[in-house]
């Protein structure tokens, strides 16, 4: 009840908090972590300073949870975004294929030199058991 008298227009006065507590909370990450992992952390940072600042309006409003659903960047940067997403794919694509490359031949060349030196010390052997 607090909100309704305390508050001249409750709803536009709570979205305007919930915005500019959006803007800040998710200023303080990068687009990647907002798209994808941080998204959990996001939620319970603006939960928490939107229950603070409606706490300090004495609103007598509770916050139970805050959830971002859609996010998705703005139409005038997805292009650039997706060209980011596919450049990373393609990043991850050739350190891929380099490490399997790489743990084809590597393993066998470090094979062929280990028998190479083991044979080499046989010989090493030999000559010298033939020359006593």
């Amino acid at each position: 009840m607090q909100f309704l008298f305390r508050v001249r227009d409750q709803r536009e006065t709570l979205r305007d908090i919930s915005e500019a507590v959006m803007r800040r909370v998710t200023g303080d990450y990068s687009v990647d972590e907002v798209l994808t992992i941080k998204r959990a952390e996001i939620d319970v940072q603006a939960q928490e300073e939107l229950q603070r600042i409606l706490d300090s309006y004495g609103a007598g409003v509770q916050i139970v949870t805050v959830k971002l659903q859609d996010v998705t960047p703005p139409e005038r940067v997805q292009p650039a975004f997706n060209e980011v997403n596919e450049a990373k794919q393609e990043k991850e694509r050739t350190i891929n294929q380099a490490w399997e490359a790489y743990n084809k031949v590597i393993p066998r060349a470090k094979g062929e030199a280990e028998k190479t030196i083991r044979e080499a010390e046989g010989y090493a052997v030999d000559v010298v058991n033939r020359a006593k």
